[in-house]
């Protein structure tokens, strides 16, 4: 397990994962029904070639990039977030339900400079590179002959490794709100932000042996904290679930000890296991919860959403815990996190996480912390 006095920036995070996990696997994903396995160096490495070209593209025009992501999480998309901010450039992730309208904004008000894309979604890229004047090139996420693509990036830079120079009060990332009221506002998060929100809880021995699954979306800081760098924090195996409509089959096929989701997504999953129950009530439980939920799934951490009691009650039936956070993008993301210890204040949101203070003033929930964004 990482320790938190050497990591300021996610290049330390990086880097001080790889020096501890080493030819552990960080990374497993299917595509095309095969079966791949990326290790903590290999990512590094995949990290460094990525951060190498960043800083070339950054000597060339004098200045840190803004580089945005518009993608579902894939090695290629995680290796470019992580790179990019290595190098001490930026990072946005884009949300990609957007329309061309939302997308051109949030690209214009972020400044972007690069943007990478999956190719299903090359029709957006380009109306993007139409449409957006500061935005210079769009670089595809997935191989292809005639476009530039992270692959041939990754082949160029491999085996170079740049000094680090991000500092932790440097701008690591930029996200969007989900804009209920009114556009998405942009969340400036630094290198420190994110590291200290990485460090503020202490599950140890409770993760460190997972197998987490991805199933939030890659552009929530939910999904970037709690999937990704916690699992670097740990070293733990984190799976990737590019499609919703697969989640099913990767229950199965991945067998996780435990994922992250919103209440939604939790409700549909225990339907699923209650439908089964009704068609074969004589079925024995454990039974019924393998064959929707796999062998080994112990937890759910839930957020973004009220968690039910009545739910959670369910879950616990099935011999699987269950426990709700709070937390926003302006905080990195978590303000509280489950108590494990506490299966009896499930309708809680937890503990305050270490370093942060909250107060109540007239209604309004108030925080102080080293994870509270910039700007």
């Amino acid at each position: 397990m990482i320790s938190s006095e050497n990591t300021k920036t996610i290049y330390d995070l990086v880097h001080n994962a790889a020096a501890e996990h080493g030819d552990r696997v960080f990374l497993r994903y299917e595509d095309n029904d095969i079966l791949y396995d990326v290790t903590y160096r290999q990512f590094a490495k995949d990290c460094d070639a990525i951060s190498a070209w960043t800083v070339a593209q950054a000597t060339r025009l004098g200045r840190r990039l803004h580089i945005a992501l518009l993608g579902s999480a894939s090695h290629h998309y995680l290796a470019v977030l992580l790179g990019v901010m290595s190098a001490g450039s930026t990072a946005i992730p884009l949300d990609i339900q957007s329309n061309l309208e939302t997308l051109c904004d949030c690209v214009d008000r972020s400044d972007v400079d690069i943007l990478f894309y999956d190719w299903e979604h090359h029709v957006l890229a380009e109306g993007a590179m139409e449409r957006c004047a500061n935005l210079t090139q769009c670089i595809s996420l997935q191989h292809g002959r005639h476009v530039a693509c992270s692959d041939n990036i990754l082949k160029e830079y491999a085996g170079h490794v740049i000094s680090p120079s991000a500092r932790p009060e440097d701008l690591a990332m930029i996200l969007f709100t989900s804009g209920t009221t009114g556009r998405g506002k942009g969340v400036m998060l630094s290198n420190g932000n994110l590291i200290d929100n990485t460090f503020c809880t202490t599950e140890g021995s409770l993760i460190q042996d997972d197998v987490n699954l991805n199933i939030l979306p890659i552009h929530h800081v939910f999904c970037i904290n709690g999937d990704v760098m916690l699992t670097l924090r740990y070293g733990s195996i984190l799976c990737l679930n590019r499609d919703l409509s697969k989640l099913a089959d990767h229950l199965q096929l991945f067998q996780p000890t435990a994922f992250r989701a919103v209440p939604m997504i939790a409700k549909a999953l225990y339907s699923r296991i209650a439908v089964m129950e009704k068609q074969d009530p004589d079925r024995p439980v454990e039974e019924i919860r393998e064959a929707g939920l796999g062998k080994r799934l112990r937890r759910i951490i839930s957020g973004g959403g009220y968690l039910a009691p009545e739910l959670a009650a369910n879950y616990r039936r099935l011999g699987i815990a269950i426990a709700q956070g709070y937390g926003m993008s302006e905080c990195s993301p978590k303000i509280s996190a489950p108590d494990w210890s506490r299966p009896d204040t499930v309708a809680s949101v937890g503990r305050i996480v270490d370093g942060c203070q909250v107060r109540i003033v007239d209604g309004e929930i108030q925080v102080k912390s080293h994870s509270v964004m910039m700007g």
